[in-house]
């Protein structure tokens, strides 16, 4: 790491997460993984990632309340994409397209 930038705590923004991370569940361990390095640069409170916020999240409505985080909260969301087969059922992307388009909506 560039000792020069101090990435913990740099970057200027206002935003309460640098990195917000959408995946569906069978991209868990790899989500993981990047999360972690996220979190070594970032720390975990400016990564949102589930299991960096487990008590927060126990809540009622949280769709909606993630669908805030996203929108609102988070300089850059990070969607991993995954193909959609027979086998699984609903859109895959729907809350990351969500963000999406309401953020070109602006």
């Amino acid at each position: 790491m560039n000792s020069s930038l101090n990435t913990k705590t740099s970057f200027g923004s206002k935003k309460r997460f640098l990195a917000a991370l959408s995946f569906p569940g069978d991209h868990r361990a790899l989500v993981g993984k990047v999360a972690e390095c996220l979190a070594g640069e970032l720390t975990n409170d400016r990564v949102l990632y589930d299991e960096f916020h487990r008590s927060e999240f126990a809540r009622p409505n949280l769709d909606t309340y993630l669908q805030a985080l996203y929108h609102d909260q988070s300089e850059l969301v990070v969607v991993f994409c995954a193909v959609i087969t027979s086998a699984k059922s609903g859109p895959a992307l729907n809350g990351a397209q969500s963000v999406t388009l309401s953020r070109e909506n602006k």
